[in-house]
């Protein structure tokens, strides 16, 4: 007796996100839980959790740690601060194949 299976393969996401954070600072957004940054740089870190079809889903985040300064950031037209002074956080998605 032969039986028939029908399988459907999902799709898996992934996600990017770049944030930044002032040294000595944890962050704790998007999933993750990451302890005090003691040295400045651009660091890397990947989640992996299950999405609402029951699918893998990779958050990558990339996470610029620097310097805290006195200086009031003034925003212009070309820079990516909010009204607050800022940097803002940014998020691609995107899917594999």
């Amino acid at each position: 007796m032969v039986k028939a299976l029908e399988l459907f393969v999902l799709p898996k996401t992934s996600s990017v996100i770049h944030d930044t954070v002032y040294k000595g600072d944890g962050y704790s957004k998007y999933g993750f839980d990451i302890a005090e940054m003691p040295h400045h740089g651009t660091y890397g870190y990947t989640q992996t959790t299950v999405n609402q079809s029951g699918c893998d889903s990779t958050v990558n985040l990339i996470l610029e740690v620097i310097y805290h300064t006195d200086a009031t950031v003034v925003p212009t037209l070309f820079t990516p601060y909010n009204r607050d002074g800022e940097k803002k956080g940014t998020i691609e998605v995107f899917k594999e194949d």
